[in-house]
């Protein structure tokens, strides 16, 4: 009696774990796209009531994907994350339905590349937690309805080495990851305009890149750190909020005004900026370059670890520099002045009568 009761608790336990392990070697993918594009990449991988089988033996003998085509409506994509041997995933969006956009259900952790691109009406893209480690990281949002360029991230990688994002109104992502080369740019040039600002959310690069046609409002990077920056704009009304530590800076053409540099700079280079006015360098400058910025006319300081032979512009000779000052420019922060006239009071009365003379030189 015991030993039956025993075997019926064993066939149980076989059904039971029989029927969790077929579970999860199923799942339902809702759209006929992706299934039709899963059955392209391993045919019978999703059978014809929309089941797909997460443990077929193709799935290991994928490491690249790419789908491109017209997405209709919210397309989620939920299978590709049961892709256990994927490396490289490309997703392409040329679709010009309202409200057609992108989600990813989950990614698999092998995964080391991914490519979103969207064209058409924009709508915003929302990814998911990404793997721990990746190389690349691109999405393009260049659709038509510019404030609707935005893209989310669950989870950033704790460390990757590319990180591309081209014509975005907005990016947010949790995590601070370790990025190598931080790109942020426009492909639209001379159309996209960032109403609302700019802000990078926290990471550590090594070189942070932005490329944008405009900015309403503030750049801010005050939640990242970097070694070296980057920085083009052709028109910015707000500051900018430096990366923590940054070392190296660049900034080309278009911004009108800086209110501080960091005090971590070593290296400037400043090209083809409207500047009529900079900010005080911090002594700490070793590297100063100030090229076609006809609205510059006086230097505010000389920094401290600054020599002659690292100075190089146009505006003036070396040794003739001009220094900013109350007597030629209404710049903040500007040295004061002294005018007026030198002479010999010799009767002591505080005014310059005849034969009181200037002295030679004066």
């Amino acid at each position: 009696m015991i030993m039956k009761h025993t075997l019926s608790l064993l066939r149980a336990l076989v059904i039971v774990v029989g029927s969790s392990s077929m579970l999860h070697a199923q799942v339902y993918i809702p759209t006929q796209l992706e299934r039709d594009w899963l059955n392209g990449l391993i045919p019978g991988v999703v059978n014809g009531e929309g089941i797909m089988d997460t443990l077929h033996p193709g799935i290991a003998l994928v490491d690249t994907a790419e789908y491109s085509g017209w997405l209709v409506g919210t397309t989620d994509f939920y299978g590709i994350g049961y892709f256990h041997s994927l490396m490289h995933l490309s997703i392409s969006n040329s679709s010009y339905d309202e409200g057609s956009f992108i989600r990813c259900d989950r990614v698999p952790s092998s995964l080391t590349s991914l490519v979103i691109d969207c064209g058409g009406s924009a709508q915003p893209i929302s990814l998911p937690r990404l793997p721990r480690r990746m190389d690349k990281l691109v999405i393009n949002q260049s659709g038509d309805l510019f404030e609707n360029c935005t893209a989310s991230i669950q989870q950033m990688p704790d460390t990757i080495l590319e990180v591309d994002l081209r014509d975005l109104s907005s990016i947010s992502w949790n995590g601070s990851p370790i990025i190598e080369t931080f790109d942020y740019r426009s492909e639209l040039s001379g159309l996209m305009v960032i109403y609302d600002g700019l802000v990078l959310p926290s990471c550590t690069a090594v070189d942070i890149r932005i490329n944008v046609s405009s900015v309403l409002g503030e750049i801010d990077l005050s939640h990242t750190r970097s070694e070296s920056l980057y920085l083009y704009s052709d028109y910015t009304t707000g500051p900018i909020l430096w990366p923590e530590g940054v070392d190296s800076i660049r900034i080309d053409a278009g911004l009108e005004q800086v209110t501080y540099w960091p005090m971590s700079l070593r290296k400037l280079d400043i090209w083809g900026a409207e500047f009529s006015c900079i900010p005080t360098l911090p002594d700490g400058l070793e590297l100063l370059v100030i090229q076609n910025t006809p609205n510059l006319d006086c230097l505010p300081n000389w920094p401290a670890s600054l020599t002659p032979q690292n100075f190089y512009t146009e505006l003036w000779e070396p040794g003739f520099e001009q220094f900013c000052s109350v007597l030629n420019t209404n710049c903040p922060g500007i040295y004061p002045g002294i005018t007026g006239s030198i002479f010999a009071d010799l009767n002591s009365n505080g005014d310059q009568d005849s034969g009181e003379f200037r002295p030679a030189g004066a």
